[in-house]
């Protein structure tokens, strides 16, 4: 098995953990004018949330999967960031799925899914590109360029991101 294969073998096993251990899924929420994210319990949701962040841990107690999913002013527009990590907490895998709007790619909100895949020692791979049109159908990419391109915060560690994020699990 090469090392595209592997990796992306080890986070489709992680996406199958996430679906089977919904409820193990640890939620925080980043609400505006506070410091520090908040966990939800209970699914008690404050208001003013600016990010929601879904942590899942493996069996050792080691965080594998990190989400982000930014709140969108608009409901069409999707855009989320989601980190995949290995046993030790190194990054595998860092997936972003964003939606936007650009008058060569056809009519409606265009989904982009950029997948980068990481060899040890937080070293790149390769990047995967995908684009959905309004009706999940496969769109080219050759002329469809995002207009909205945001920084992703990128972090060899799963340690290092939540520190960044200053989620204390």
């Amino acid at each position: 098995m090469n090392d595209a294969d592997r990796i992306w073998t080890q986070k489709r096993e992680i996406e199958e953990q996430i679906k089977l251990n919904k409820k193990d899924i640890v939620v925080f929420v980043k609400v505006k004018g506070q410091p520090m994210p908040q966990r939800v319990i209970n699914e008690q949701w404050p208001e003013s949330i600016e990010s929601t962040y879904n942590i899942l841990k493996n069996d050792l107690g080691q965080i594998i999967y990190f989400a982000e999913f930014p709140k969108s002013e608009s409901s069409d527009l999707v855009f989320e960031i989601k980190h995949f990590f290995n046993n030790k907490g190194q990054t595998i895998s860092i997936e972003t799925r964003q939606s936007f709007f650009n008058k060569d790619c056809g009519n409606g909100p265009i989904t982009e899914t950029l997948t980068d895949l990481y060899l040890n020692n937080f070293r790149l791979h390769g990047t995967v590109r995908q684009l959905r049109d309004s009706k999940d159908n496969g769109v080219s990419g050759s002329i469809c360029n995002n207009p909205n391109k945001r920084t992703i915060d990128k972090k060899a560690t799963a340690q290092e991101l939540a520190s960044l994020k200053k989620i204390k699990i």
